[in-house]
């Protein structure tokens, strides 16, 4: 009986410490997700002082503004405002908080080390994911993987959540629907991330990149998002 008890005892507390690894292994403030399960936080930028460094303001005009970055499309440019930050990944997710500011469209553009790969795409009527034209000068071509239609109010902030497991990418704004779709392109190892607008300004603040693994259960969720 003795021996019984010692052994439950052990027992119980195994699970104990396999409870607490767990939840020091889990992000304190992890995001909220559909397909991926977050790890290791691999970026984090508030842009509550603009924008860092680490980020490179290739076109347009970055300053601070509302308690993050504000980026201003330069008529004289020719070219959206953009900026980028260098980050080796494969999978991961990405998250960041937006407000447009008289911007048509923003976007968050992902590169693999030769070129642009993907990117979710925002504007005032909804958002959308793409496979983006990787050459420029073919065979290959920008894909649409999925849309979603939605009043995205300016103004106001939203946060944004792009999932990327193996081919297959998810996005949404919010609480609103997911846009879910696969390309094999997306298997690339990433290389940058970057924060576009197009027609005037977007702000934007709290991004973060954390590593990811899809959920044991993403096949079943996935099935059910399509119906």
């Amino acid at each position: 009986m003795r021996h019984r008890i010692t052994a439950l005892l052990i027992a119980a507390i195994c699970i104990g410490w396999n409870v607490l690894a767990a939840a020091a292994d889990a992000p304190a403030d992890g995001p909220k997700t559909v397909m991926a399960t977050p790890g290791k936080l691999l970026l984090s930028d508030d842009f509550a002082q603009g924008l860092p460094k680490t980020w490179k303001g290739a076109k347009g005009k970055w300053e601070s503004a509302d308690g993050g970055v504000k980026g201003t499309e330069l008529k004289e440019e020719m070219h959206g405002a953009a900026a980028r930050h260098p980050i080796a990944f494969q999978d991961a997710i990405v998250q960041y908080s937006f407000k447009i500011d008289g911007a048509k469209v923003t976007s968050l553009s992902i590169n693999d080390p030769t070129g642009h790969l993907c990117r979710l795409v925002i504007n005032a009527t909804g958002y959308l994911i793409n496979k983006d034209d990787h050459d420029h000068d073919g065979p290959d071509k920008a894909a649409r993987l999925d849309a979603v239609k939605a009043a995205i109010k300016p103004g106001v902030w939203h946060m944004a959540t792009v999932e990327l497991v193996g081919n297959e990418m998810v996005a949404r704004i919010d609480d609103l629907p997911a846009a879910v779709g696969a390309n094999d392109a997306i298997k690339a190892k990433k290389s940058n991330i970057g924060l576009t607008v197009a027609g005037e300004s977007a702000v934007f603040k709290d991004l973060k990149v954390w590593e990811a693994t899809a959920k044991p259960d993403w096949e079943t969720v996935k099935a059910g998002l399509k119906k």
